[in-house]
């Protein structure tokens, strides 16, 4: 039995004009999805449904027309003005007890906690493409005011979203990537390229005496099942690369946040002191000497007392500097000969 897999991606939608094109293909105006099949479009179900004559449009102008920010403010032109999110899964592995109808009820109480319920406007399961999955959408109102950033900017909410998701499949069965991996969640236009992209090399033969209905209802689950085995091996290899690469990259992360803390460090003692940058390094590095040195001195006690004597040294310099900015503060210099007189008594 493989591993059944749970995605969640997102995509921002920057003018009213993508509202239009994301309603038309989640409710099928127009024809103009070439990879779904009309004759199963009825399997198609709106999990949270639109006011009677609404759209996204008009509920996005509702929503901002009823904020109280926006009726002192101006809409910021580069504003987001939604997020569409795409829930689905990966269908070759699908557990033996996997409740179908669970998963859309789960799928609409994660949507409507994650993002807040009046933010979430629709949802619409799609069950006439090769893959069942959701599309919803969503105004990201986060008081009063529009923050898709709030949910989506940054590796650390990207990666809340992906495990807060994950989270909820889990207990349908469904499993996620690693926790804390680096891997890039395909998005909503990246997943519609690797499903279209799937081809099945040889179609079955028609049998004898075989309606072309039978023959085409029987070549496209042919068709589909190739799909849905094509894409997942895709999606096995694309993670198990992935994976591999996390360690490394977790690590390259970690240092580049120590250089970070480093060079702040360096900003507030050149501020303290007034200091160039080089006279800093070099008292930091007699920092470091002068430690190193008490870490190997033979007697540990007495090397334990001239460290926290030290500490107390810069204690009573930045208490000292509180109370009172008349008072000259010592340099670090002056601290630095301090602690190394001591430690030659």
């Amino acid at each position: 039995m493989g591993t059944c897999y749970s995605f969640v991606s997102t995509e921002k939608i920057k003018d009213l004009g993508a509202f239009s094109r994301k309603l038309e293909h989640n409710f099928r105006i127009g024809g103009r999805v070439p990879n779904a099949d009309p004759m199963k479009s009825y399997l198609n179900e709106e999990l949270i449904k639109l006011e009677p004559g609404s759209d996204y449009i008009k509920e996005y102008n509702k929503r901002v027309l009823d904020s109280v920010y926006y009726q002192t403010h101006k809409i910021r032109k580069d504003a987001v003005r939604g997020i569409e999110v795409m829930m689905t899964f990966s269908s070759k592995d699908i557990p033996k007890d996997f409740d179908f109808e669970q998963w859309k009820k789960e799928n609409v109480k994660w949507l409507q906690s994650y993002f807040g319920k009046d933010n979430v406007v629709s949802a619409v399961l799609h069950m006439d493409e090769t893959t069942p999955h959701i599309h919803a959408v969503v105004i990201p109102m986060v008081n009063e005011r529009l923050s898709a950033a709030h949910f989506l900017n940054g590796r650390e909410r990207m990666a809340n979203l992906q495990n807060s998701y994950g989270d909820r499949m889990e207990k349908l069965g469904l499993t996620r990537g690693m926790k804390g991996s680096l891997a890039k969640h395909t998005d909503i236009k990246e997943f519609y390229t690797a499903v279209n992209k799937q081809k099945i090399k040889e179609l079955p033969q028609p049998k004898k005496h075989e309606s072309t209905k039978d023959y085409y209802e029987r070549a496209q689950k042919v068709f589909q099942e190739s799909n849905y085995q094509h894409l997942n091996e895709l999606q096995k290899k694309d993670r198990e690369i992935i994976e591999k690469n996390t360690q490394t990259l977790q690590e390259n992360l970690e240092l580049a946040n120590s250089i970070k803390k480093t060079q702040e460090l360096i900003r507030e003692i050149e501020h303290r002191f007034g200091e160039d940058k080089d006279t800093v390094l070099k008292k930091i590095d007699t920092m470091n000497h002068l430690n190193q040195g008490l870490k190997s001195y033979p007697d540990q006690d007495f090397s334990n007392n001239v460290f926290e004597g030290m500490r107390e040294i810069l204690r009573f310099e930045k208490e000292k500097t509180k109370r009172t900015r008349k008072e000259p503060e010592k340099s670090l210099d002056q601290i630095l000969d301090e602690a190394k007189k001591e430690l030659q008594k």
